[in-house]
């Protein structure tokens, strides 16, 4: 065999291991793609519900103080008649 032959069997040995070792690389990377998908809606579903807690007291606040006004403003009414 000669030399030539010798490193082509080599190379081609090093390449099948270098294309197996970037398939097993690329589907982890996939594979993380995927989990952080996954991550990436979840933090936003907990996002949407902290915020909706926290806007629950602000609107209820702002509802009262609808509800005082009118209040006030029916009594007054009530009161020049």
């Amino acid at each position: 065999m000669s030399e030539y032959e010798t490193n082509f069997g080599i190379d081609r040995e090093l390449t099948i291991t270098i294309i197996n070792m970037l398939s097993a690389l690329m589907e982890k990377v996939n594979n993380m793609q995927e989990q952080m998908h996954v991550l990436r809606t979840t933090l936003t579903k907990v996002k949407n519900a902290f915020d909706g807690l926290i806007r629950r007291p602000r609107m209820a606040k702002e509802r009262i103080s609808e509800l005082d006004e009118g209040s006030t403003e029916t009594s007054k009414w009530t009161c020049n008649e």
